[in-house]
């Protein structure tokens, strides 16, 4: 499932205030970089590099800080990289 299918049936859901994209460092599987952070009601506007990328897991966050509110966190893997995604992942 891409991040846009994805985020397009999780956004039914209406109690997210924010949306993270991580992707898994090639050094340490076991460490994620952020590569987009964003209002999940305009996801479509993100670019579709990051759409298109499949994704390998997520998580919900419950933020206590000063912003509060649910955080979704998509993790993606480039499996299926473009040239472009690839770029991306490699930034």
């Amino acid at each position: 499932m891409t991040v846009k299918e994805f985020l397009s049936f999780r956004k039914k859901d209406g109690f997210l205030n924010k949306v993270t994209i991580w992707k898994s460092c090639q050094e340490d599987g076991d460490t994620y970089q952020q590569i987009a952070e964003f209002n999940p009601e305009f996801y479509e506007v993100i670019s579709k590099e990051v759409l298109d990328l499949e994704v390998e897991n997520f998580d919900i966050d419950i933020d206590y800080g000063s912003d509060g509110g649910v955080v979704l966190l998509v993790f993606v893997n480039q499996e299926n990289s473009t040239k472009k995604i690839q770029e991306l992942f490699n930034r």
